[in-house]
């Protein structure tokens, strides 16, 4: 920083210090400099730095300091002048020379820095450092040549990647970052250009240069505009620039020509169009995007002239230069049909279906694949010599006449030759006689259909594609790139990188360019699309050429495959070299993951005939932390899989010559939730889908919306021709749907599976749901369709909120709901739900769409029976108390339900008296438990504190304990949380996924800590499995992680389990029963609540353990501790699809260490029916193995003694059976029923729930920002950006509330651009830099200025308007109202110029009158004043309308005149103010500009100057 000026009273008899006395001075600086410099305070130490050579300016030392912290500081440029000035006060200073090197060096500076280092060799030759830096300037050096060779042989790869190796030294080189973008750009690599040039113009936005990049990278997008407006701003940064002004030239000429020729084709002239299409193609090769487009439009020019074969070539070069131009396909395409090409036609309208599954597209293909089947078969037309319009009679005479030519009869003479041909055109003409005079097959044929299948239909089982889950398989040859990059070990590993992709689309001569080894080694081919052994199905080609490559996929490529229950069509090809080798060279390596830790398996066989590796492998077991040496491949192998968060890795065979290894099949999975830490070796991972399924466009859509959002969509299209659709809430209740619906027998039927959870926003459901209907509403089904809207009882979500996004979607599609006979079934429950269901039942009535509404009274999947025919509906289903009820005791409070021992204790996880620790700003949730306690009659809150890292310092934060207001400590640390709160043995943890694992880690050095709850989902599974190691060696339970919590009745919930306050009443919770669950989902366990508190006395406790594939705790951990707790009579446990857990429930029962009544049912029991891989809403929620399956884990509990309903639907049926038996032998005792205290319902919920209102504090109607999106006086800001209204469009709707017309949005801006500063001498930028050079901050600066505006200084504006307006409004003409303010001894405002006059004009004044005259309808009011103006400057010149007076006259025009406001609304907004409101956000531009100026110039503390003052004292002070 520069030295401040002190304003301070000057001393003439004040000692001047001397010399030595500054120089200690400067010493005790630099020290203190040293010790902020070893601290890493660099900010500081450069102050100090700064304040010792004030002190002592000519100290070399000091100089070099500051020039080591300024590098740190990377202000490179004044670390290099600083280290200049320490060598020009010291040549012998060696470190000033290495500093001065090392800026250059960073400033790709290479000869210069080449020359300080040869000064320091020079006083030292044995220095290190400056020969090792030395080395780095050659290197530099020889990276820079590279370059310019590369760039002038065109070689742009060379040179991106020569500057980026030369960036990893000169850092700040702004020359090689623009010379590496200039490159990508070049190379079509736009959005990395822009990156780094976008990079450098946030540094310095007048580099042109960078500015020049830009342009170039919009240039070749074919955004031509904006790249000349680029152009032109990098030419006036630098008029030399030849490569902007070149590339201006081509853009503008391109742009030109391309218009004529659009013109052209406009007006019907095609030949002209044609030519200048032409003209357009030779100006610019380098331009591919536009090159590619003109192509397309002269090949389009060219159908109309009839150049069909000229239009398939031009179309073809559009290709080449764009393979994703869908134009370019559709055009060649149709040129193909034209001239009977139809395998062509068909291979390009594949392309464009494949890219884009619209209707029209898949017409399109359909009419073309009809085409070349009809071109492929036999002409029966021709066969009888007839045309197509023949009719019946003609076409019998033509058979009798060719069946007489043909008869064998005639031809018995003949050559045995010409007898076979006779006899097989007479049997054509019988066969074309037959089908041609059949009317239905005739119609058949002239249709194209097959006349064999005359009942065949297209048809296919459904498949299921893989949901967010953190397991997701990768390519093979994601896999190898991951291996090759990445892998760490001693063995050579051998044919790095050696693959090439190919699929149909494959330029094989351009693939054998990128690829030489291709034309010289032998090769494997083999599909590359998550298909398991490949081998035995014969589907890998080896030791082929490349020829033979081609020759084998022919066969292959883009048919239809059956591997297993899938059907699919393989369409990316893996293609390597073939490496020759005995068997006993194949080995078999596998690592994978468990909840233990990695196992790694290996076998000294590998190969195709493997067989069951597992049972023959040898098994290692490498814990968590623990390391074991391997051979170095698979030692670096297992460090590859652990670094890079591999779940699963198998290479067989993995080949082992004396050259070294070779990975000759790889199979993968990588943990996709460590995407945030893997990110940057990963790059952008694509995850194929499975084998058989084809990625829809909507569910890419709704992925898409899912990742913008923290809630949880989901969408996956099993059969989109299907008539049963669902739109369920919660991960686990969209298993149990569509469990029941293919229980029922929809399997064939149901269309789609998915999921919304985690409280979406109103926006967001409707995005969901119209995605949805828009699917179901495409195909008309015999039956009619169903829509299932289902889900369990929310915990957190706000149903009515939800619905309400739903509703409005129904209300858009109602038509083609009606028309596709769609029929809707709802079933829901959870905060607020009664007003969803009621909005719901209220959108049926008015839409005529027959929906039916249930609530919690209703099982969950009963509406499935109902929408599948299988159940009546009943006309008036019983509804659930209003969730206001819980204000109030239940009337109904003695009823006879609850447990046998009230006092009953056992080992468990929560008490009356459990403390807990939240961790995270959840103060919602808190809310809700202490809710929980006050209703459970605790005698104290369970949330003792919470700890909130990133909050400023510790604090107290407010909730309610029943109807008053306690306050709750908040830490910033958790340690003090632990010290200040010793009670505490819970953590109920909502940290992040990011953060989860730290403070999990954290909170178990603490032994009072017992149990902790993880909420987050999607932590990476090798964090989850190191918390679990080390919750077992300290012996804390943990819940989760991806769990909602659990509940122990009457003494303790985690967070939000159990939803609202109204379902804790509901559902009892707020007292202990006799039944213990444990489930994986948390909608899932809500739904339990419900369902046990309607069959059983209620719940003992329950416990969502998470939906992860590795849960902190298990089933069976759970399960032991209720079966040791004498309060739990009976058990239910509800598993799911994926794992092997529920065996141990088998085994427990059989061995009889589990005695208590287990009812069981495990979810998922429909994936056995799909035909692909099945992902559900669960990370865990999937079947490896048969055993794994729902259905077998069902029958092995059967099989053991557990209960097990034959579906979920019967679940609550065999509760409430086995609870009856207990009652009935004693087991249970069935107890009065104790009412609960009441808790008043908190204001907003009651609000929301419409129970009271309350008039608002503020009124607003410019803008809301509650939606999906910010909204300008109702316009969408997506909307204002779509039609580049710009800040005058925004402002029209900000400060007017109109959507005001283009000249007065561009009017606004000139307004704006004309008023932004008037230089430094005008009292508001005077003030902004005084008060910016005293120190004071920007809001302070600017303030300061803008206070300065009123009457005198720029606030005429209004008072101009006002004046000029009054006058003209009463007839005035203008010498009368001149007269009549001289009269008044009034200033007329807008009029008069301190320096400007009729001589001397204001040119801003002059451009704005230009652009008035030019575009404003009417400008009676500036008339009016410029005729004033001439009144006033025949008196005196410069009593001119100023530029406040143009715009206030002007602006009333604008007002009265655009046809967007009333003459009272015109006058209303005169009249508050808003004129003055141009000049204060236009000037507030130029005083911004003002403090940074003086900021950036470093300008000390300003005082004036005594001889500009004239002190004028009364005469007895100065005597």
């Amino acid at each position: 920083m520069a030295a401040v000026d002190i304003d301070v009273p000057v001393d003439t008899d004040l000692e001047i210090p001397n010399q030595d006395d500054l120089e200690r001075e400067a010493e005790g600086f630099k020290e203190q400099g040293n010790a902020f410099y070893s601290k890493k305070d660099y900010s500081e130490a450069f102050n100090y730095y700064t304040k010792a050579i004030g002190a002592s300016p000519k100290t070399a030392s000091y100089y070099g300091n500051r020039a080591a912290t300024l590098m740190m500081l990377f202000r490179i440029r004044e670390a290099l002048e600083d280290s200049q000035q320490a060598v020009r006060l010291d040549e012998c200073f060696m470190k000033g020379h290495l500093r001065e090197g090392k800026c250059h060096l960073l400033l790709g500076n290479a000869m210069a820095a080449n020359r300080c280092f040869q000064k320091v060799l020079e006083l030292e030759p044995s220095n290190r450092e400056a020969l090792q830096e030395n080395k780095t300037a050659s290197t530099l050096l020889e990276y820079e040549r590279m370059a310019e060779f590369g760039f002038e042989k065109r070689d742009f790869r060379k040179v991106v990647y020569c500057m980026d190796r030369a960036l990893v030294v000169a850092t700040a080189c702004h020359r090689f970052k623009i010379l590496k973008a200039e490159c990508l750009a070049l190379l079509g690599r736009y959005p990395e250009a822009q990156s780094v040039a976008s990079d450098i113009l946030r540094m310095d936005s007048t580099n042109a240069d960078a500015l020049y990049v830009r342009g170039l990278c919009l240039y070749y997008e074919d955004c031509i505009d904006k790249a000349v407006q680029f152009f032109v701003q990098a030419l006036r940064m630098a008029p030399d620039h030849e490569k902007a002004r070149l590339a201006c030239r081509n853009a503008k000429a391109l742009k030109a020509k391309k218009d004529e020729g659009n013109l052209a084709f406009k007006s019907c002239s095609y030949d002209a169009a044609y030519k200048l299409y032409t003209e357009a193609l030779t100006i610019d090769p380098n331009n591919i995007k536009t090159n590619a487009k003109l192509y397309c439009n002269r090949a389009t020019a060219g159908v109309k002239l009839r150049k069909l074969n000229e239009a398939i070539e031009d179309c073809t070069s559009a290709i080449k230069l764009d393979d994703t131009y869908i134009k370019a396909y559709l055009r060649r395409a149709q040129c193909f049909m034209n001239t009977e090409q139809y395998e062509e036609a068909v291979r390009d309208y594949e392309k464009v279906y494949q890219t884009e599954k619209t209707s029209e597209h898949k017409h399109l293909l359909k009419t073309a694949q009809l085409e070349l089947k009809k071109s492929k078969r036999k002409d029966y037309y021709k066969v009888l010599g007839v045309g197509k319009s023949a009719t019946e009679d003609e076409i019998k005479k033509a058979y009798r006449k060719r069946a007489l030519m043909h008869h064998p009869d005639r031809h018995s003479a003949a050559t045995q030759e010409v007898q076979k041909e006779e006899e097989k055109k007479f049997k054509e003409v019988g066969e074309a006689f037959t089908v041609l005079s059949d009317p239905k097959k005739k119609m058949r044929y002239d249709s194209g259909h097959d006349l064999e299948d005359e009942g065949s239909c297209d048809g296919g089982g459904p498949v299921l594609s893989s949901a967010t889950m953190s397991a997701k398989a990768i390519s093979e040859q994601t896999g190898k790139e991951f291996l090759y990059k990445y892998i760490c070990t001693s063995a050579a590993v051998q044919n790095r990188f050696r693959y090439a992709n190919a699929t149909a689309e494959t330029d094989w001569v351009r693939l054998a360019q990128d690829h030489p080894w291709l034309l010289t080694e032998r090769l494997v081919v083999k599909p590359d699309q998550l298909i398991k052994r490949r081998g035995k199905l014969g589907l890998v080609g080896i030791n082929l050429d490349l020829q033979g490559v081609q020759e084998w996929l022919k066969t292959r490529m883009m048919k239809e495959t059956t591997v297993g229950k899938a059907k699919g069509v393989l369409k990316n090809f893996l293609i390597e070299p073939f490496v020759p080798h005995p068997q006993e060279e194949e080995f078999y390596v596998c690592i994978y993951a468990t909840r233990e830790g990695d196992q790694v398996l290996f076998h000294h066989e590998g190969g195709v005939e493997v067989g069951d590796v597992d049972a023959k492998a040898e098994r290692l077991m490498v814990a968590v932390n623990e390391k074991l040496i391997l051979a170095s491949f698979i030692v670096g192998l297992f460090n590859l899989y652990e670094d890079l968060y591999f779940t699963y890795l198998e290479i067989n065979p993995i080949v082992v010559t004396k050259d070294g290894v070779y990975v000759l099949d790889m199979a993968a999975k990588i943990d996709a939730t460590a995407d945030y830490i893997c990110k940057a070796k990963w790059g952008d991972v694509e995850f194929p889908p499975p084998f058989g399924r084809e990625a829809y466009p909507e569910e890419a859509y709704i992925a898409d919306l899912d990742a913008k959002s923290g809630a949880s969509l989901k969408l996956t299209l099993l059969n989109p021709r299907g008539r049963i659709w669902t739109m369920v809430a919660g991960g686990g209740a969209s298993v149990v749907y569509s469990d029941t619906i293919c229980d029922l027998g929809g399997v064939e039927e149901l269309a789609n599976y998915g999921e919304y959870s985690g409280a979406p926003s109103e926006q967001q459901t409707y995005d969901y749901a119209k995605t949805i209907l828009s699917l179901m509403t495409r195909e008309k089904h015999p039956q009619g369709k169903v829509l299932i809207i289902g889900g369990s009882i929310a915990n957190f979500t706000n149903v009515a909120a939800t619905f309400k996004g739903i509703v409005r979607a129904i209300k858009d599609y109602q038509g083609p709901l009606k028309e596709h006979e769609v029929t809707i079934f709802v079933r829901r429950g959870g905060p607020n739900y009664q007003e969803g269901l009621r909005v719901m039942g209220e959108v049926g009535k008015t839409t005529g769409i027959p929906i039916h509404v249930f609530g919690t009274e209703t099982h969950m999947t009963a509406i499935v029976g109902m929408a599948l025919g299988h159940k009546p509906i009943p006309n008036q289903p019983p509804m659930d108390a209003h969730t206001a009820n819980f204000l109030l005791n239940a009337s109904n409070s003695a009823a006879n339900v609850v447990i046998g021992d009230w006092k009953a204790r056992a080992t468990t996880l929560f008490r009356k008296q459990t403390k807990a620790i939240v961790w995270g700003m959840q103060t919602r949730a808190v809310q809700g438990m202490l809710d929980f306690d006050y209703v459970c009659s605790r005698d104290e809150p369970s949330v003792a504190a919470m700890v909130y890292p990133f909050t400023s310092g510790d604090h107290k934060q407010k909730f309610y304990w029943g109807h008053k207001e306690i306050l709750t400590p908040v830490y910033k640390s958790m340690d003090d949380a632990m010290k200040k709160h010793p009670e505490v043995d819970v953590l109920i943890s909502f940290a992040s996924l990011r953060s989860a694992f730290d403070s999990t880690m954290e909170a178990m050095q603490h032994p009072q800590i017992h149990t902790i709850a993880i909420i987050a989902e999607g932590i990476p599974e090798a964090q989850t499995r190191k918390i679990i190691k080390m919750a077992d060696e300290k012996g804390v339970t943990i819940i989760g992680p991806a769990t909602v919590g659990g509940i122990k009745p009457g003494c303790f919930k985690i967070g939000n389990t159990g939803g609202m306050l109204d379902n804790i009443l509901a559902s009892k919770l707020y007292r202990p029963g006799s039944v213990a669950y444990v489930s994986r989902s948390g909608g899932m366990s809500n739904e339990l609540n419900n369902i046990v508190s309607r069959t059983t006395d209620g719940i003992y406790e329950g416990v969502a353990i998470g939906g992860d594939r590795y849960p902190g705790s298990t089933f069976m951990g759970h399960v032991l501790r209720y079966q040791d707790t004498p309060g739990v009579k009976m058990i239910i446990m509800l598993g799911e699809i994926g794992g092997t857990e529920e065996y141990k429930i088998c085994q427990g029962i059989r061995e009889g260490r589990i005695t208590k009544p287990v009812v069981c049912w495990c979810i998922g029991t429909c994936a056995t029916m799909f035909t692909s891989e099945v992902q559900f809403g669960h990370a865990g929620a999937c079947a490896n193995q048969a055993s794994e399956t729902a259905v077998a884990k069902n029958q092995a509990l059967r099989d053991a003694g557990a209960y097990v309903p034959k579906s979920f639907d019967e679940l609550g049926d065999v509760v409430k059976t086995v609870y009856d038996e207990l009652v009935a032998n004693g087991t249970i005792i069935p107890a009065q029923e104790v009412p609960p205290p009441t808790v008043p319902m908190d204001y907003s919920w009651a609000r929301e729930l419409g129970l009271i209102r309350k008039p608002a504090s503020f009124m607003t109607s410019i803008c809301d920002e509650r939606g999906q999106e910010l909204i300008y006086a109702g316009m969408p800001i997506t909307e204002i950006f779509k039609e580049e209204m710009g800040l005058g469009g925004v402002l029209g709707l900000l400060w007017f509330q109109r959507r005001l017309p283009r000249y007065a949005c561009k009017f606004i801006e000139m307004c704006l651009m004309v008023t932004a500063d008037h230089g430094p001498a005008v009292s508001g930028a005077h003030n902004t830099i005084v008060c910016a050079r005293a120190g004071k901050d920007l809001i302070s600066s600017l303030t300061s200025g803008l206070l300065t505006i009123g009457d005198r200084f720029g606030g005429a504006l209004d008072a101009a308007a006002k004046q000029f307006s009054k006058a003209f409004d009463s007839g005035m003409v203008p010498m009368e109202f001149v007269n009549k303010m001289k009269k008044d001894g009034k200033l007329i405002m807008g009029i008069g110029h301190r320096v400007k006059s009729i001589n001397n004009p204001d040119m801003r004044v002059q451009i704005l009158k230009d652009y008035v005259k030019q575009n404003f309808p009417s400008s009676v009011m500036l008339d009016y004043a410029l005729d004033v103006e001439k009144i006033t400057t025949s008196k005196k010149p410069n009593l001119i309308l100023n530029v406040d007076g143009f715009i206030g006259v002007a602006f009333v025009d604008l007002l009265r005149t655009c046809g967007g406001f009333t003459r009272d609304e015109a006058d209303e907004f005169v009249e508050i103010g808003a004129l003055n409101g141009i000049f204060v956000l236009g000037r507030s531009m130029g005083f911004i500009g003002h403090y940074l100026d003086q900021k950036r110039l470093k300008q000390g503390l300003y005082r004036h100057p005594w001889d500009d003052i004239s002190y004028v004292l009364p005469e007895h002070m100065s005597m």
